[in-house]
């Protein structure tokens, strides 16, 4: 709990990062930690907040400079994971951006889902990239606010329960790495019954 402690502002930066990017990590648990580090006066729990929420458009970033270059490679990948036909997907996901803007950005911040989804699609042009960013900045602060001022609130219990059940961390990498192979070993199964189906036929 102290090398915590100690690093509690990087730890919040990191976390934030590789949240963002959709990985299976306990990105948001960890800055209910440090609101939680915070609350106990060994942290500024502003500055921990802004670094989290910079680490947050960092990350949202890399999906944004992904969708620059690559098109919709991002929104296809979460297509695929969903298990949906991609021009039906492809098409909703548009229509939801087109119709919603910038609270789609920001709500973009709580669903990984939508967040992959709609982000190529303001690379490729549809919203002007300061428009973007603002919205970004909304998006992150109020995301970063809501993790580490719930973990400020609980305090000291929540520092106690990450420090004598280290395995809750390892339980949430888990479920993630779950809930993420999950759609795609289905589809996998899906695409080889249907191939042996019509090697019979």
């Amino acid at each position: 709990m102290a090398w915590l402690t100690e690093h509690v502002y990087v730890l919040a930066f990191v976390a934030a990062v590789v949240d963002a990017t959709a990985l299976p990590f306990p990105g948001r648990l960890l800055l209910v930690v440090t609101g939680a580090i915070a609350a106990q006066g060994e942290a500024n729990v502003v500055l921990v907040i802004g670094l989290a929420a910079a680490g947050a458009l960092i990350g949202d970033h890399l999906w944004y400079a992904i969708g620059r270059f690559t098109g919709r490679g991002p929104l296809r990948l979460v297509c695929r994971l969903a298990g949906t036909a991609r021009r039906q997907c492809e098409q909703r996901s548009t229509d939801y951006y087109r119709r919603y803007g910038a609270a789609a950005i920001v709500l973009g911040r709580f669903v990984a889902g939508v967040r992959i989804a709609t982000t190529p699609l303001a690379a490729r042009g549809t919203i002007p990239y300061p428009r973007y960013l603002a919205w970004e900045v909304v998006g992150a602060l109020l995301w970063a606010g809501a993790y580490v001022l719930l973990g400020y609130v609980v305090g000291a219990p929540a520092v106690r329960a990450v420090h004598h059940s280290g395995w809750l961390m390892a339980g949430a990498l888990a479920l993630g790495v779950v809930s993420l192979a999950a759609p795609m070993v289905y589809r996998w199964r899906k695409r080889t019954r249907l191939a042996r189906s019509g090697a019979r036929a």
